[in-house]
């Protein structure tokens, strides 16, 4: 099984790096169909991204890390 959930934060709904939100989403589901479920414990994947703004990225950068700058990444395991 593979799951892919995908939110866009960003002001007036605007495209980021010139893709818009399904354009994304499409994607992100041609590139974790390439990753082989045989290789996961569980025989499945579940993937959630949020592309967001370098003011929100501050904000939880802020908030989880204790530190107040943008970042490219935060990651979180579950």
């Amino acid at each position: 099984m593979i799951e892919v959930d995908l939110t866009l934060q960003t002001p007036d709904d605007q495209d980021i790096a010139g893709l818009s939100a399904q354009q994304w989403q499409a994607w992100f589901e041609q590139w974790i169909r390439l990753l082989n479920p045989e290789l996961s414990p569980t025989q499945a994947y579940e993937l959630s991204l949020l592309l967001t703004t370098d003011d929100q990225i501050q904000s939880f950068n802020a908030t989880y890390r204790d530190q107040d700058t943008p970042t490219d990444v935060l990651a979180f395991a579950l």
